[in-house]
């Protein structure tokens, strides 16, 4: 990510804060509530120390432009809040060693989960953002809902009872939609994960582990996951699984729709009536796939096609990222890149650089940046922070 910078109260000097998308004055009258001062410099602080690593203090006063002791304070408050630690290696870069500080990986872990109909995905990260487990289970398609749940409690305990750090927030993708402001999965017809069909995950998952809890479909994560890699624009992400479906991220933002259903391509109808869930983009043309039986000719294809380039008329999308695990697959993948090479030719299709992890990395950035926006060491008004249905920001 490129480094953007913030004006800021303090001698009229720009503060770096990589999670804003362009420059801002602090409102005056914020600006002289000791509170709104002291939480800036802490956020500015712990931000240097999430870009750069370990660092001293006159480093952090060098690259934010905070005074040598208006940082030294903030230093000493992110110690006593035990988010920020010493390091026990000194600099030795100068004739009077300083004082290095890093983030405390041992404040606290984040848990990222991905559920699918058949699967499940958990990723634990430590504090800083360090992957410290990535575990992918399968499971028969004959669960009954009481069996999936104690699955997903098995799996969750399993891997949190192996390292010895509080839980502080849990982001979960769903492989259904979402709805934006109540966090629960909308009943579709059709749906690629009927088990989570009049589940409250996010309610349960919440009280369960006292823990904040982010909820999204798994696309809005994918599509989350690849604007931050890539730092992409205007652009639509189509996930290519078991379910089709696609993200909208347009103008610097996720398009969820009014009831979370933005994107969902699958329930788009044909002339005879049916979706293309139904039609075209079912299980045998899922099983053709993944069975390496599949070509560029498939008739399935045409379909997917078009309803993505009905999407694209609409939208207009400057990139076309392709994810999922049928995205690997080079039949489909250049038979797209073909299709819209001539239909829309400034229009780019790529590959995700997730491939089917995308949900799941979507879901631990959010749920990242959950731990950090409850300690207020993250700018939560940011265009560019987004972590879908969650326990704080619904508080």
């Amino acid at each position: 990510m490129s480094a953007v910078f913030v004006k800021s109260f303090w001698h009229n000097k720009r503060i770096y804060d990589p999670f804003r998308l362009r420059e801002f004055k602090v409102k005056p009258a914020q600006s002289h509530k000791p509170s709104s001062l002291a939480a800036a410099t802490e956020r500015a602080f712990f931000q240097c120390l999430r870009k750069h690593g370990t660092l001293s203090r006159a480093n952090i006063a060098q690259l934010t432009g905070i005074s040598k002791p208006t940082t030294s304070e903030a230093a000493q408050r992110l110690l006593v809040k035990n988010v920020i630690v010493r390091s026990s290696t000194p600099d030795t870069s100068s004739k009077r060693p300083a004082i290095l500080y890093k983030i405390n990986p041992f404040f606290g872990c984040t848990l990222a989960i991905a559920l699918e109909e058949r699967s499940s995905q958990l990723q634990l990260q430590d504090f800083q953002g360090e992957v410290l487990i990535r575990k992918e289970l399968n499971y028969s398609n004959s669960r009954s809902k009481p069996e999936f749940l104690a699955d997903l409690y098995h799996s969750i305990d399993t891997i949190k009872a192996q390292f010895d750090h509080p839980l502080r927030s849990i982001g979960l993708s769903i492989a259904a939609p979402i709805h934006p402001k109540s966090g629960t999965v909308i009943d579709l017809p059709h749906p690629p994960f009927p088990l989570a069909q009049g589940i409250n995950l996010y309610e349960m998952l919440q009280r369960h582990y006292q823990c904040d809890v982010a909820i999204d479909n798994d696309v809005n994560w994918a599509t989350l996951a690849e604007n931050h890699d890539r730092n992409l624009n205007d652009f639509m992400y189509v996930y290519l699984g078991r379910g089709i479906g696609s993200g909208l991220f347009f103008e610097h933002k996720l398009i969820r729709g009014a009831n979370g259903l933005a994107g969902e391509i699958g329930y788009l109808k044909n002339e005879a009536g049916k979706t293309l869930l139904e039609s075209d983009y079912n299980h045998a043309f899922y099983q053709r796939a993944i069975t390496n039986q599949i070509n560029t000719q498939d008739p399935a294809l045409a379909a997917i096609h078009h309803a993505l380039s009905t999407l694209c008329q609409l939208t207009d999308p400057h990139t076309i990222v392709l994810g999922g695990p049928l995205s690997a697959i080079p039949e489909i993948t250049k038979s797209t890149q073909e299709h819209f090479s001539q239909e829309r030719p400034n229009c780019q299709v790529t590959q995700s650089h997730y491939s089917h992890l995308g949900p799941l990395i979507g879901a631990a950035q959010g749920a990242h940046q959950l731990s950090l926006s409850r300690l207020n060491l993250i700018d939560d008004n940011s265009d560019s922070f987004d972590m879908g249905f969650s326990s704080f920001k619904n508080e």
